[in-house]
């Protein structure tokens, strides 16, 4: 569980560095410092959620294949990743959401949640296996 968090956020963290890259050189160094701070709410988690799920879903020491993926383990959490992107990308009809940042901050608290969730399965996992003495 904890590797697919990692390299799911690794992954992720390399996409947005290059995409903030891309954005500072068209609009600007500001964008820079605002994707910055944003960046602890977006790709990263949302990738680590996706990474996380798929070695949730996948069969001990066996490759993922597509029965894998449509497994409920995995759909529950891909999908959230999903819909945290798209409400990351939706303008909402409310004023009050895009004051301070509302919108942004919310979506952020929620995928932090899901992680924390995460990692929660993961200790569960390495506990299980520390009491099957297969980690010393």
């Amino acid at each position: 569980m904890f590797n697919g968090l990692l390299v799911g956020a690794c992954v992720g963290a390399g996409f947005a560095v290059f995409e903030t890259s891309g954005y500072t050189s068209q609009f600007g160094l500001v964008t820079l410092f605002v994707r910055s701070w944003q960046s602890i709410g977006t790709h990263t988690i949302w990738s680590a959620i996706v990474g996380a799920a798929i070695i949730l879903a996948k069969e001990r020491r066996k490759p993922v294949k597509g029965k894998t993926i449509v497994r409920a383990k995995f759909l529950r959490f891909y999908a959230m990743a999903i819909l945290l992107h798209a409400a990351w990308d939706w303008q909402p009809p409310f004023p009050f959401l895009n004051a301070f940042d509302l919108q942004k901050w919310l979506i952020i608290i929620l995928g932090w949640i899901v992680i924390f969730v995460l990692i929660n399965a993961g200790l569960r996992e390495v506990r299980t296996l520390q009491g099957q003495r297969i980690i010393n």
